[in-house]
């Protein structure tokens, strides 16, 4: 079995029928053109200064995460991107 699931396919009905496999077997599935459909999302990954750190939102503001990884990573690099 699978412990988890990527559909990024360049096929929306075939993106959404992994979605409902996955479903169906309880298995995470990260659906790249369907947010809704997605049971799980990847962190914004920010580096710098040996740092790493991981940002998701608990409330599925994704654009919140993008603005907000971006001033992250400008703090850890010292405004260089």
């Amino acid at each position: 079995g699978a412990a988890l699931a990527i559909a990024a396919t360049d096929a929306r009905a075939v993106n959404r029928q992994i979605a409902a496999l996955c479903a169906a077997r309880g298995v995470p599935a990260s659906v790249a053109d369907c947010a809704e459909e997605s049971t799980f999302y990847f962190p914004a990954v920010c580096e710098g200064g040996g740092l790493t750190a991981g940002l998701v939102s608990a409330n599925g503001d994704h654009k919140k995460v993008r603005r907000t990884a971006v001033q992250i990573r400008k703090l850890l690099t010292g405004g260089a991107e």
